[in-house]
């Protein structure tokens, strides 16, 4: 999993250098309880989980990007998209709610990707939550995907 992080993070890069912030400057996103930022890049913050193999990740990128893109970056073999659907979050906002699972290049254990897209005030904002396949899902931290919302 950490590879798969990696790799989306070098495939960002130049949005990422090329701005200034943080992604959650112009959003009221909200952090599970006991979630601890691990790291800040432009505009790309990782938080992680009481479990050291759950990451909730957001980014903000200055440009248009769609699913599938976004789910070739992640550099998953044998990606396999579960379910995708339209959602409404705040304040009428569309987006895209994207479940899948996959297995990063270098680990052995497969990984469930919940991922919320949606564009806003002229971005493209990512915002996942990654985990192992066997890991119990953490409710707080699946609800704060929903939570990518302008301030």
């Amino acid at each position: 999993m950490r590879t798969s992080v990696r790799f989306l993070l070098g495939t960002v890069a130049i949005a990422v250098l090329a701005a200034c912030g943080s992604p959650t400057d112009s959003l009221a996103f909200k952090v599970p309880p006991g979630w601890t930022s691990k790291a800040q890049m432009g505009l790309l913050q990782i938080w992680q989980g009481a479990n050291d193999k759950q990451i909730l990740m957001l980014m903000k990128l200055p440009v248009a990007v769609d699913v599938s893109s976004a789910m070739n970056s992640a550099n998953m073999k044998d990606a396999k998209v579960e379910s995708q659907q339209d959602v409404t979050i705040c304040n009428g906002q569309k987006a895209q709610l994207i479940s899948a699972t996959g297995q990063s290049k270098n680990e052995t254990e497969q990984d469930r990707i919940d991922m919320l897209m949606t564009a806003a005030g002229g971005n493209t904002y990512m915002a996942m939550y990654v985990r192992p396949v066997a890991a119990p899902t953490d409710a707080a931290a699946e609800a704060s995907l929903r939570t990518v919302c302008l301030k």
